[in-house]
């Protein structure tokens, strides 16, 4: 369609178009600048789809309202992506929803007049500002919220997405990564929708409501009142509840007598499971939730029993996003609980022959009750040598020439980049490579992916400290039930969501880490990425200071690596000609000498295995 078809005639808005982009995007100046905005366009009865990503700058809105200007003038739809994208994406590609990196705005799609009637009859939490996207044959529009705090936790957005989208029964906008149209620009519509009688109209903005700006919304709130309270249409809070879209919602807004009644009817699992949620959400912790339900255990069962079941639903509800702030938060400690400080000289402590020796597992790079770090730039093969330790370790076979101090050891691998057929891959290559067998050894190896399930230990609390999550309980007690010996992370970065820049949220993740090796009496390695040098700087190997981020690490770990690629020099003097120098990585003590002389390192090769499906 070209802009001559409009038999009116009708032009973009620029003002518009501004005021919209400024109302979506202008926090993210002082609060995360390092994002962009998508706008895309279309062809209205064709096939092109394309986008394009500007900075979230007022220089980069203002070179997007031009673009949107240009394109709407020549006959092609605009939309806007209505959550910031993470900076370093493609320009003109669109982002998927792992590429968002936070919402500002949950909003609400109503294009049916079914839905208008829904909203005018009241809201129990008011807009912040609409879009209208046409009037005929009857008013469209969009209805933003905005959050008094940028949401990160993109799964909790969007069940509070599906709790508007069910509320209104408006359409399904429920993907982070969703476009809406952007006001100021002309919706033209599709043959199809101008058979139905929708004509091309100027799309509008209203960011005022009896001469002023309404205010942002708490986040909570908006949540348990939309994806958790029954209305007239929506019963959300049971399972199945199918609103206007069939999607069901899980929620809070759960009275207690509701709980006991549906329990008396033998619906104690989903009746518990509801309450538990509406307990999460308004902050209650943990321990009090579990001790509440045990006034729910049934006949024949064992409180113990309840309190597992409950545990289960705890996670769900956390899963969810349904918790306001972190609920197994540790209780301050205060000088009042602390032990009396008391000192000793050393003739009260034990004698030399008393003091227990070092319990070293692999080498002296893991020792029980300690933290380890293996340190290197990505692709030189940190996870295929803590693979190869795990299989070593298990097999008691000392396959790189590092010695192992203990038989039948138990090793667990978590890999929170890879998925579970690559880490499989790499498993029986490492046992083809060495003529290992399975059989024996498979029964001693765990290896997890994240993408299957992350793993997160440490997250930043509501008042700014690094606390451990619900998963440093589950791994604990997973460690435990299958007697592990030695767990490795891999890599560090993505088993917390504390500032790796921040030596203070540094050390206390590290904390949680030695406590719980300390705890579960296993040796703890952690990979760790290098930090991108200076042009002309060159990292040394053994260098624990090129290790990312804050330097909290160096001092918090008793044992430190660095890997490195050979380098050309290095290559000269071994005679290893051209790429070749590439599959041999070099291995140093990071903790002993900052500079290690090149005679002490340690030399790997590394090899392309093909297994039995036909991969290498």
């Amino acid at each position: 369609m070209n802009i001559v078809d409009n038999p009116k005639n009708i032009n973009p808005d620029l003002t518009a178009t501004q005021h919209h982009l400024e109302r979506l995007f202008r926090r993210c100046q002082d609060e995360c600048p390092d994002t962009t905005l998508q706008l895309d366009r279309s062809e209205v009865d064709g096939q092109a789809w394309i986008s394009h990503q500007f900075p979230t700058t007022v220089v980069g809105i203002a070179q997007a309202v031009q673009w949107a200007m240009d394109w709407n003038s020549a006959g092609w739809n605009i939309y806007v992506g209505a959550n910031p994208r993470k900076l370093g994406l493609d320009h003109n590609k669109s982002a998927t929803d792992k590429d968002i990196h936070c919402a500002f705005f949950s909003f609400g799609d109503l294009d049916s007049e079914e839905s208008l009637e829904i909203a005018k009859a009241g809201m129990p939490i008011n807009n912040t500002y609409s879009t209208n996207t046409g009037t005929t044959p009857w008013r469209r529009c969009h209805l933003y919220w905005e959050h008094e705090n940028p949401v990160y936790n993109l799964e909790a957005w969007r069940q509070t997405q599906v709790g508007i989208a069910n509320y209104f029964k408006g359409d399904s906008v429920i993907d982070p990564r969703r476009i809406l149209r952007l006001a100021g620009c002309v919706n033209y519509p599709t043959a199809k929708k101008r058979d139905k009688g929708y004509i091309a109209e100027t799309a509008t903005i209203q960011t005022e409501f009896d001469g002023e700006e309404r205010d942002p919304v708490d986040t909570v709130h908006l949540h348990t009142t939309y994806a958790g309270t029954p209305t007239a249409s929506v019963t959300p809070g049971s399972e199945g509840s199918k609103g206007g879209l069939g999607l069901p919602t899980f929620g809070p807004g759960v009275e207690l007598q509701k709980t006991l009644d549906a329990i008396q009817e033998g619906n104690w699992h989903n009746a518990v499971r509801d309450q538990v949620a509406s307990w999460v959400a308004i902050g209650w912790p943990a321990d009090a939730i579990r001790l509440s339900c045990l006034a729910f255990t049934q006949p024949g069962y064992t409180t113990e029993q309840t309190t597992t079941e409950v545990d289960v639903m705890l996670r769900g509800a956390i899963d969810k996003g349904y918790a306001p702030e972190p609920v197994h938060a540790p209780p301050p400690v205060t000088p009042s609980v602390l032990p009396d400080l008391i000192l000793k000289s050393m003739t009260q402590r034990p004698s030399v022959r008393e003091i227990p020796l070092r319990e070293f597992v692999y080498g002296k790079h893991l020792i029980r009750k300690f933290t380890s770090a293996t340190i290197s730039p990505g692709g030189v093969g940190k996870t295929t040598l803590m693979m190869i330790e795990a299989v070593a370790m298990a097999a008691q076979q000392s396959l790189l020439g590092v010695k192992i101090y203990e038989k039948n050891l138990r090793v667990l691998h978590i890999n929170l980049e890879d998925p579970q057929d690559e880490l499989n891959r790499r498993y029986y290559a490492i046992l083809d490579h060495f003529n290992l067998d399975h059989v024996d050894i498979g029964k001693r190896v765990f290896i997890h992916s994240g993408r299957d399930r992350k793993v997160i230990l440490a997250e930043k609390g509501d008042n700014g400290l690094v606390i451990q999550t619900p998963d440093v309980d589950q791994l604990r007690t997973q460690i435990i039930e299958n007697s592990i010996d030695v767990v490795s992370i891999d890599p560090l970065v993505k088993s917390h969501y504390a500032d790796e820049n921040d030596n203070k949220a540094i050390d206390s993740v590290l904390d949680i880490f030695a406590q719980l090796a300390n705890d579960t009496n296993t040796a703890i390695d952690l990979a760790h990425h290098v930090r991108k040098t200076p042009t002309g700087i060159v990292g040394l190997a053994g260098d624990i200071n090129q290790a990312r981020g804050a330097s909290a690490l160096a001092g918090a770990v008793r044992a430190a690596r660095t890997l490195t690629v050979m380098s050309t020099k290095e290559a000269e003097g071994f005679g290893i000609q051209g790429e070749r120098s590439r599959w041999y990585v070099r291995e140093d003590d990071a903790k002993g000498n900052m500079s290690p002389p090149a005679e002490n390192a340690v030399w790997m090769e590394r090899h392309s295995i093909t297994i039995d499906n036909g991969d290498n």
